[in-house]
């Protein structure tokens, strides 16, 4: 399953309107990310409750359910990408935010403050609203739960230096599979509560963790350097970043062929050849975590070939809105598949073509959600200064 973390609200529409600039474009652009990301993410969610098999990874180093057909593992790929983006852009989001906050004379106090506020409270959704989505309704450590941990670490890491925060962030992504490996990843194992939320995918007992944390805090970090980049115009959302996503692959090539370090799900002689393209998501190999930053690269690079387009039409406008959304959409969400849609569009309907299912519970869900983001925006700006500030 994918995820969705927070967006910190640092007023793009407003940018967009009186500031026609590189600026102003890129904020846009980030937009239309996050709302494609979206997307994607409802597809994705839909699957659990329609019953496809869209499961193209492995979880402690095993596949938890059997893959399905060719096209239900090329969409999982795909819709992998998703949790890679909304870290990322979790990151990101900080980046701007402060930038916005300092034009405003707050304090890195305030800034700092409001950050773990925002996480205190993604926290509680978790622990409370969360506790509806997935069966059996339980508290867990969840997508939540897991960007208010790296939100609160990030409150504090982005006061250091960017080429410290840099570094932290290349060494924590490739250096924690050494804290891992003294760790069997096997289900039956029990560890600590800090133990397994930082490294174990968890969900037969407490505590039931489903995401885990070392693998995502440098994703978070990575997001906030390269909004930071962005903010100093020393880093551009153009074309030549298929380089980097191409560097990305090389990489993840290299360890993928090495089957040891970096791997947690090693392709082995036998094997189907599609599993070479399937690695681990919890905890979240190397392997992983390659690929799927040039599957996101990727995505961006498409949109920002048609950005102008997306800009000209209804389809651009209602993927702006999701992205700006962004923790209003992942709620209402996933309430409309579990207490609503999942009601109705039981598996009775559509027998033996699950995968149908999941594009009509996506198509109904997504239609539903475009006068939602809206409306949920258009309230956020008429209250800048309300609680919603922080949602």
């Amino acid at each position: 399953m994918t995820s969705n973390p927070m967006n910190l609200h640092y007023e793009v529409g407003t940018a967009a309107k009186v500031e026609p600039s590189a600026k102003a474009d890129r904020l846009a652009i980030i937009d239309l990310f996050r709302g494609t990301a979206h997307v994607l993410m409802a597809f994705d969610h839909s699957g659990y409750y329609s019953g496809s098999t869209l499961t193209a990874e492995t979880y402690n180093g095993v596949l938890v359910n059997s893959l399905g057909t060719w096209y239900d593992i090329l969409l999982g790929l795909i819709t992998n990408v998703v949790t890679i983006i909304f870290f990322t852009l979790t990151g990101v989001s900080v980046s701007f935010f402060e930038k916005s906050r300092r034009k405003k004379g707050w304090t890195e106090w305030e800034i700092t403050r409001f950050l773990l506020i925002r996480a205190l409270i993604l926290f509680a959704i978790d622990m409370t609203i969360g506790t509806l989505y997935w069966e059996p309704h339980r508290p867990s450590f969840e997508v939540f739960s897991a960007v208010a941990c790296c939100l609160a670490i990030l409150a504090f890491v982005r006061l250091l230096p960017l080429r410290v925060i840099a570094f932290l962030a290349v060494a924590i992504l490739f250096g924690y599979p050494l804290l891992i490996a003294p760790l069997p990843l096997a289900a039956n194992h029990q560890f600590d509560l800090l133990t397994t939320v930082l490294f174990y995918y968890h969900a037969d007992a407490a505590p039931y963790v489903g995401f885990t944390l070392i693998g995502r805090i440098p994703i978070v970090m990575i997001g906030y350097v390269a909004g930071r980049l962005l903010n100093e115009k020393k880093l551009q959302i153009d074309s030549r970043l298929v380089w980097v996503a191409l560097a990305l692959l090389a990489l993840w090539l290299v360890i993928r062929l090495g089957g040891g370090y970096g791997n947690f799900f090693p392709y082995q002689a036998g094997m189907p050849e599609i599993y070479f393209l399937i690695e681990n998501k919890e905890p979240s190999s190397i392997a992983y975590n390659l690929f799927n930053l040039a599957g996101a690269i990727g995505v961006l690079l498409i949109l920002h070939r048609i950005e102008s387009w997306l800009k000209g039409n209804i389809l651009g406008r209602i993927l702006t809105a999701f992205g700006q959304t962004s923790l209003f959409f992942y709620v209402i969400h996933l309430l409309i598949f579990s207490l609503v849609l999942s009601q109705i569009i039981t598996r009775d309907v559509l027998p033996n073509q699950a995968i149908l299912r999941a594009f009509l519970m996506t198509s109904i869900c997504l239609v539903v959600m475009i006068p939602l983001s809206f409306s949920y925006r258009s309230l956020r700006q008429r209250y800048p200064n309300s609680i919603l500030r922080f949602l």
